[in-house]
């Protein structure tokens, strides 16, 4: 790679060396209008403290998947335009759902997302990684797991409905709306 080409990230974080800068601003504006304008200091305040204390609820409301979260003016629009579980840490509990659905038997588990599962099968006990085992979705595995990582690609071409044409919606995973998991089961 030369050095003209730079490395492109999918996330934000190419930008957060910004980061203090911002806070720093923040910090800035309110010690300037503690000293000028009690009164907008005063309301900023307001807002500042409903806002953290609305987080802290949101959070602990959906714990373990705070992740996902989105401030109130991009929650309708986030499930269309980001990946909502870019590390697919959702994949585990799709494991734990596929494992009870199973009763105990062997059963294949393919992906629709480009997300890589074995992390979260990782995590698993031995007892249960016996029970199961990956193939690609386009050989019809038991299970599909989705969690929707460049969904809003994929979308746009029929490959995903192609893919799931014999499969119904057994769980999801679903937070203020977005789904952010979904496993499909095969029809038998």
């Amino acid at each position: 790679m030369s050095r003209f080409s730079p490395v492109n990230y999918d996330g934000w974080r190419h930008l957060y060396f910004l980061y203090p800068l911002l806070v720093l601003n923040i910090f800035y504006i309110l010690n300037f209008l503690l000293k000028n304008h009690k009164f907008f200091y005063l309301i900023t305040l307001f807002f500042l403290s409903f806002n953290i204390f609305f987080n802290f609820y949101w959070i602990k409301k959906n714990h373990p998947y705070q992740f996902v979260y989105f401030n109130f003016f991009n929650e309708i629009f986030s499930d269309k335009k980001f990946d909502l579980d870019y590390w697919g840490l959702t994949n585990y509990q799709a494991y734990q759902f596929i494992l009870n659905d199973s009763k105990g038997k062997k059963s294949s588990v393919g992906t629709l997302s480009f997300n890589n599962l074995i992390p979260n099968y990782n995590i698993l006990k031995e007892g249960e990684k016996k029970k199961i085992y990956f193939i690609t979705a386009k050989k019809n595995p038991d299970y599909l797991i989705d969690n929707y990582r460049f969904s809003y690609k994929i979308y746009k071409t029929n490959m995903k409905s192609e893919l799931i044409k014999n499969y119904k919606i057994v769980y999801q995973i679903i937070i203020n709306g977005n789904i952010i998991n979904t496993v499909y089961k095969k029809y038998k």
